[in-house]
């Protein structure tokens, strides 16, 4: 007799196969996960079909999941049948394997089974014969079904009691502490100290590795066994931890129940303090204020760090609250003068009392003295990171107050750090903040630029106060480049185009899209937004006009609707509020409010006000625009000739900052001036994208396109793209040319 072994069916065999049984074309991923599931074997194949057709499993890449869960009954009794034929031994080997499964830890079969080498072996060859294992030396089954099989027809006692011998097997060997742990969780709980250790062991592996989700389903399962009453705490602590790093929304419950079981003033004042973070990411900001005071209570007086880091808390809450705060509780007033920023408690409360006095509209010159004393020398950012709440807070006191020299130093070291240390959160936030200086420098095209890349990379890591801040200034970067359908699209595509919720730090985002709505000719959507921004503010304190310029816009539009008491008064409030802070560009701002609220005859004075302190400011942008007004305001009173020199230069930086509203603005105003606008050309360094020169000084800098891509988090084919154009552009032909050619000085035509 010859016996015959038939090959596997080949991949269209399986998918003709499994139309057949289940009525249609079966999806490629489909037909793959079959073949790898039965590896071909017609029986199998069968078996696992016929109960994919009892199930009404439809052929799609969906599905897949779901083959790994089914186990024929056929392929049971016939797999039973021949592992009783095989004796004991054999039997016991069958099941070690499939308890361990495919991992590298299946080597362990033979002593889990309880054989010595020689032993297991024979058992694997008769094993082998009847196609249960696969022929070779591993371990392993030979098929998928044929593991969940013989794995399926354990008792969930006799189950449990394997993974239980397979964990302390794999320990006394020194496996790996997360290969203990797996088997650990399929091992019911019974209070046994050995597993708690051991699943916190693989926890802390996880956390180490950055998979806080694995970390999480280890500690859950501890937590159940359950750990002893002293270790009780404190495992709750680290899941809890875990499931705010994973974005599990029941940290927040995972925080409360490790205070209840922690007795200790001072860790729980440390859990009451993670515990307040979490809320105030979830905007729960009452619920934060209420567990801060009690924390206040129980704080031990020696804890001087935990009572700023409890100050800095509640003092970020109140700003976010509408209404006027109660004071600070005395145990929780600092002097700041006393305060040199060296502790995480030091650097949060300085940064929150100047976010506190940029608010109130009070002159930022102490403001800016406390940001840079939180800054220090750079401590913060080495120790704290660029995503940090403390140093996002500091950059905003920065851009508030006008620092944008100071603030692009700051952002170029976050840059640095965040390349250096692969942060991407760090990265997101340079991004955010370097999309409004570029902004803010008239840099519109690279504000936009930045703007993308910001809210890719904030919401790739699922950062919602980065989120916030990207969105915020891509909308004012967007609308003044005449991307309006982007911004709008950015809009509903994050949620953001209907009702926002009555916090604080959305009234920025409302401002904008009211600066969007009236951009777009929907005008009375547009005022209706910029007041209700603006009635967010006002409850909460914030005065300051930088926030959101609520009232200019507001100011400027109810003109135009032919309102103008209203647009005078609001004008007129921020001028004085304006002029309160000393911040040139807010006055700037301010004054072209109060030359578009009055009366026509009345604009030239503050026009060219507006035109001389923005020219002092770093808002270049805000210069253009005056500029523009004071043209148009000119052609206007019958002076086209004054008018044409203002509109000329608002119309060249226009053009080169990539700022097409304004062009097409001050082009209208030219002609109607008798002006014929000049074309203004780009050429050379100017002509690249902003992509295209970060890439093009990186590599004439002496870095490879691989350290480019790393750098900025892209890929190495998006830095040759870049490249390439940078080369057509300049009209150079390699690397070594690109140092010249970017200090040259582009040309008007």
């Amino acid at each position: 007799a010859h016996t015959l072994r038939p090959s596997a069916l080949s991949r269209g065999a399986v998918a003709k196969a499994v139309q057949d049984a289940l009525g249609s074309e079966p999806a490629m991923e489909f037909t793959d996960a079959v073949a790898a599931a039965t590896g071909g074997n017609p029986f199998l194949l069968g078996e696992l079909l016929r109960v994919a057709r009892g199930r009404d499993l439809a052929p799609v890449a969906e599905s897949i999941g779901s083959l790994t869960e089914m186990t024929p009954e056929g392929v049971s009794r016939s797999l039973l049948l021949r592992l009783d034929s095989l004796g004991s031994d054999a039997k016991k080997l069958a099941v070690a394997v499939a308890v361990l499964g495919s991992d590298p830890d299946r080597a362990y079969a033979p002593a889990l089974a309880g054989l010595d080498p020689e032993a297991a072996a024979s058992c694997a060859d008769d094993l082998a014969d009847v196609r249960i294992l696969a022929p070779g030396t591993e371990l392993v089954a030979a098929h998928p079904l044929v593991r969940q099989a013989i794995y399926g027809a354990l008792s969930p006692g006799e189950r449990g009691q394997a993974h239980e011998r397979a964990a302390r097997l794999l320990h006394e060997r020194a496996a790996a502490a997360e290969a203990v742990a797996a088997h650990l969780l399929e091992v019911p709980p019974a209070a046994a100290e050995w597993v708690v250790a051991r699943l916190r062991e693989a926890a802390h592996r996880a956390t180490s590795r950055g998979a806080p989700a694995r970390a999480v389903e280890f500690l859950r399962r501890a937590m159940a066994e359950p750990p002893p009453e002293p270790a009780r705490a404190a495992v709750a602590r680290e899941l809890a931890e875990q499931q705010a790093v994973a974005g599990d929304p029941a940290a927040v419950d995972g925080f409360r129940h490790a205070l209840e079981l922690e007795t200790g003033p001072s860790t729980r004042t440390e859990l009451a303090l993670a515990l307040g973070r979490l809320l105030f990411i979830q905007t729960r900001l009452h619920e934060q204020r209420e567990l801060l005071l009690a924390a206040t209570e129980e704080c031990p007086d020696g804890d001087h760090e935990s009572r700023l880091q409890l100050a800095a808390q509640i003092l970020a809450v109140d700003r976010m609250l509408p209404g006027d705060p109660p004071p600070l509780p005395a145990r929780l007033r600092f002097d700041p003068d006393q305060l040199a920023g060296d502790t995480p408690g030091e650097r949060a409360l300085l940064v929150g009392l100047a976010l506190e006095a940029v608010q109130l509209a009070r002159p930022t010159d102490r403001a800016v003295e406390l940001a840079r004393r939180t800054l220090g020398d750079g401590r913060l950012l080495s120790e704290e990171g660029a995503a940090s709440a403390t140093y996002l807070n500091a950059l905003l006191v920065l851009t508030l107050a006008d620092e944008l020299e100071t603030l692009d130093t700051w952002i170029e070291r976050a840059e640095d750090h965040a390349r250096r240390s692969g942060d991407l959160a760090g990265h997101a936030a340079a991004l955010a903040f370097g999309t409004n200086a570029a902004f803010r420098r008239g840099e519109i095209g690279e504000a936009v630029e930045q703007a993308r890349e910001a809210l890719a990379a904030a919401t790739a890591r699922e950062l919602p106060v980065l989120i916030g801040v990207a969105i915020t200034y891509a909308l004012e970067a967007l609308v003044e480049a005449g991307n309006l359908a982007e911004a709008d699209a950015l809009l509903s595509g994050t949620g953001m185009a209907g009702e926002l919720p009555e916090i604080f730090h959305f009234a920025a985002i409302l401002a904008r899209r009211g600066r969007l709505r009236v951009a777009q000719g929907r005008t009375e959507e547009g005022l209706d937004d910029l007041l209700d921004a603006g009635g967010r503010l006002v409850r909460g304190r914030s005065t300051n006009p930088s926030f959101a310029r609520w009232r200019s816009d507001a100011a400027r539009t109810l003109a135009a609707l032919g309102r103008r008491e209203e647009a005078q008064e609001l004008a007129t409030e921020e001028l004085e509020l304006a002029r309160a802070t000393g911040q040139p560009s807010s006055i700037g701002i301010a004054l072209r409010a109060v030359a578009a609220a009055g009366p026509p005859s009345e604009a030239f004075e503050p026009l060219a006000d507006a035109v001389e302190v923005l020219g002092e400011s770093p808002d270049r942008f805000q210069e253009a625009q005056a500029l523009a007004d004071l043209g148009a305001a000119l052609r206007a009173a019958g002076q086209p000739t004054e008018a044409r020199e203002p509109l000329r230069r608002a119309l060249e930086f226009a053009v080169r900052s990539g700022a097409e509203p304004l062009a097409d603005r001050t082009r209208e105003e030219l002609a109607a001036a008798g002006a014929r606008p000049r074309r203004v050309a780009l050429s050379g360094p100017e002509s690249l994208t902003p992509s295209e020169m970060r890439c093009a000084r990186m590599a004439a800098s002496g870095m490879s396109n691989r350290e480019i891509a790393q750098s900025l988090f892209v890929t190495v084919r998006a830095v040759e793209m870049h490249l390439t154009s940078a080369y057509r552009k300049l009209e150079i032909g390699s690397r070594r040319e690109l140092a010249e050619a970017l200090s040259r000085s582009s040309e008007e035509s």
